[in-house]
């Protein structure tokens, strides 16, 4: 298991990065999200940053970290208050499930009340034959074939084995946010059309997706910590009237 703590840039996709960067800041400016004057943290694992943006639109402070602290330890530039505004671009993706949960809650719980988090991370969807040298050309080659396959076809090749994304789709990361704690502000599925030509010639195994999870390649959202935990009175109401 990856420890949550461990940077994540060498297993991670200096390509993914650099798109959830750019993802991160066209759904920043298309919400019209104020930074300036905010206390902000980024985590920004590899080499994929915000930061000169995040500056130039007038972050009060700005923080950085490549890894989330792991259990007990806490940040290099620890806030007593919480940050107003963290921003993740795409750390979570190449984190073990578990240590893509206890991320979630620690960007939870280093928020300040009505403090966001905005995150984005590609799915188990995204297309990672770009990263692979030009030595796998077939689309979602991940989805078609056994791992062992594909990582002797790359050995063979002098290829590293591929390193997936945590095996969530857009719904999965919906309701981790959403069991996180976090209010969700505004959700976007960034889509990918999967060829019709692969489409029809693995029809037995991609047509066993939903078709718009298969379009949905990266999500980007922008969460919120409430100020006060969820009334949960109609739930008790509810169940004593039946």
């Amino acid at each position: 298991m990856v420890d949550p703590g461990a940077p994540a840039s060498a297993s991670f996709s200096p390509r993914l990065a650099q798109l959830g960067a750019a993802r991160v800041w066209a759904v920043l400016q298309e919400v019209g999200f104020a930074i300036a004057g905010k206390v902000v943290l980024e985590y920004a694992p590899g080499a994929a940053s915000l930061s000169g943006a995040l500056q130039q639109a007038g972050a009060g402070a700005l923080h950085r970290i490549e890894a989330v602290p792991s259990e007990g330890q806490s940040a290099s530039e620890p806030r007593r208050a919480g940050y107003d505004v963290i921003v993740s671009v795409g750390g979570h993706a190449f984190l073990e499930p578990e240590a893509a949960e206890t991320a979630l809650a620690w960007f939870y719980d280093n928020l300040a009340p009505e403090g966001s988090l905005v995150v984005t991370t590609p799915t188990i969807f995204a297309d990672l034959t770009p990263d692979l040298g030009g030595v796998l050309r077939t689309p979602l080659a991940h989805l078609l074939f056994p791992r062992f396959i594909l990582d002797e076809h790359l050995a063979a090749r002098g290829e590293a084995a591929m390193r997936l994304p945590a095996p969530y789709c857009g719904a999965t990361w919906l309701m981790l946010f959403h069991s996180a704690g976090f209010a969700i502000d505004h959700f976007v599925r960034h889509t990918t059309e999967v060829p019709e030509e692969i489409l029809q010639r693995f029809a037995d195994k991609l047509g066993r997706y939903e078709p718009q999870e298969l379009r949905t390649s990266a999500v980007t959202a922008i969460l919120r910590r409430p100020a006060q935990l969820p009334d949960l009175s109609p739930i008790a109401i509810a169940r004593e009237s039946r």
